[in-house]
């Protein structure tokens, strides 16, 4: 079992590669069945389907990785809830986010950090590309274009 703090921080990378790449997380909208034992709400969005794949398809995995994030001012969301549904949309990657995420390059300060934070090894000569290209780098083909 993988913990939340990892499954967290790839998160948080595929999330980054994103943002990067479009400027916005604006059009994107997740969704969770409330009771956590369907994954066809968060299977709407190819978001979602990504989100399940870091998380080792599990729906509540991802909510609580989503949950960390988002109560350590890595990432913001808004949240509408129903009867059955939570849904998160206008994802952003803050300041926080971003800081924890490049600094990884920065020095052994940082790298200590960010490993502490997600349970994220880091070597001593990573760089931000090839982070991400290891940690979730075949979760962002395709949702890249």
């Amino acid at each position: 079992m993988k913990p939340i703090k990892k499954i967290a921080g790839d998160i948080l990378l595929l999330l980054y590669a994103l943002q990067r790449k479009r400027g916005s997380l604006d059009a994107e909208i997740i969704s969770f069945d409330r009771d956590m034992n369907s994954k066809a709400e968060l299977e709407k969005s190819e978001l979602g389907k990504k989100l399940l794949k870091v998380a080792a398809e599990s729906i509540t995995d991802v909510y609580n990785a989503m949950r960390y994030l988002e109560e350590g001012c890595f990432i913001s969301f808004k949240e509408s809830n129903d009867n059955m549904t939570y849904y998160f949309f206008n994802l952003r990657v803050t300041k926080s986010g971003i800081d924890i995420v490049e600094g990884i390059e920065r020095g052994e300060k940082e790298r200590k950090e960010f490993h502490i934070t997600f349970n994220i090894k880091l070597a001593d000569n990573v760089n931000l590309e090839s982070l991400i290209k290891n940690e979730v780098g075949s979760f962002i083909k395709g949702l890249l274009i």
